[in-house]
């Protein structure tokens, strides 16, 4: 048996999360100089910004937009002869400076279709602000860029072990990104090594082996930190870490909470640096939501961001921006929640 290049270590203490940039094919229904209406096997949730790449013979355009609407329009059978479901969404282009429109009109003007050339791009159409092309059939598949999170089980200086929701094909590349504990983060290019179902998972869970490719030296001198740290002996390990580590460990706490302001979901969990939500409609890796908790009688709405998600499980949240009331706040519902358990036990 081989021997390993790099010492592996687990990280089943450590709350580490990673993101993985994943990429899909899509159908344009129909453009405009303010939007696009796009169908894919990928739902794509209202007020989440994704970013398009569309290729047609020798010219290439890059859009950002926001979903306005999105919806299930039918299914389609896989190549495993799986049923996979097919959404339609509307989105909003959010650049749109001088130079980016003009970029938008080209490509209209160059690729439409003929009998569509005689109508006017600015020209208003029923209750859209613009009129709307169909392409051309030259205008290759576009692509869906979007980012989804996975747990890492176990890290060395060489890669990786994550489980992930999705089978992911050996040798596929792909561009990650790790967070550390103080929000430390780095961004690398990852070489799927290996690709194993966990036994008894419902849902079907992944065991992804990535190797590190493309690292800048930044984000190296950043995961050789915390190698060190997970090398240090544990009797002699920096006090200050260790204080950090329990600073953000995990509290049960079961209530409902708003998201938004109008969706109910319940929480199951609670640390200082975010809260685990119980859902089966979990947001997108990278949604910013407003939060609403329960405090004693109070309520507390903070910023949040969707760290990671399960499928069909829920979602981790992390506090954004927390001003000195936010965090006492916060501090006082977890020592309410520390002694409840406490009191249980």
């Amino acid at each position: 048996m081989e021997k390993r290049r790099y010492k592996r270590y687990a990280l089943d203490i450590y709350d580490i999360h990673g993101e993985m940039l994943f990429v899909k094919d899509l159908k344009i229904l129909d453009i405009s100089i303010a939007g696009i209406s796009l169908k894919a096997d990928k739902r794509m949730n209202i007020d989440r910004e994704y970013t398009l790449k569309i290729i047609a013979k020798d010219q290439t355009l890059i859009l950002k937009g926001k979903v306005m609407w999105s919806l299930l329009s039918g299914n389609e059978e896989g190549a495993q002869g799986d049923i996979i479901p097919i959404y339609t969404a509307g989105l909003k282009f959010t650049d749109v400076s001088n130079e980016k429109m003009k970029e938008i009109i080209n490509f209209i003007e160059n690729h439409m279709r003929e009998k569509d050339r005689q109508k006017n791009i600015y020209e208003i159409s029923g209750l859209r602000l613009f009129t709307r092309f169909q392409l051309e059939a030259s205008v290759e598949t576009p692509t869906l860029h979007f980012y989804e999170g996975c747990e890492v089980k176990k890290l060395s200086l060489g890669g990786m072990l994550i489980e992930s929701e999705h089978p992911i094909e050996i040798e596929n590349k792909m561009l990650m990104e790790l967070t550390f504990p103080q929000d430390k983060a780095i961004t690398f290019q990852g070489r799927v090594a290996s690709s194993l179902l966990i036994a008894n998972t419902v849902p079907e869970r992944y065991d992804i082996g990535v190797e590190f490719l493309e690292m800048s030296e930044k984000d190296h001198e950043i995961l050789v930190e915390f190698i060190n740290l997970l090398d240090t002996d544990k009797d002699t390990m920096d006090i200050k870490a260790l204080t950090e580590r329990r600073k953000h460990e995990r509290i049960p706490f079961v209530q409902d909470i708003l998201i938004d302001g109008v969706r109910r979901v319940r929480s199951t969990d609670i640390s200082e640096k975010g809260l685990y939500v119980s859902s089966v409609q979990p947001l997108d890796v990278g949604t910013v939501i407003e939060v609403t908790i329960p405090v004693d009688g109070e309520t507390l709405t903070a910023k949040a961001k969707v760290a990671f998600h399960d499928s069909r499980v829920g979602f981790g949240l992390i506090f954004l921006d927390l001003n000195d009331t936010q965090e006492t706040m916060i501090e006082k519902l977890i020592q309410s929640a520390i002694k409840k358990c406490s009191q249980a036990g």
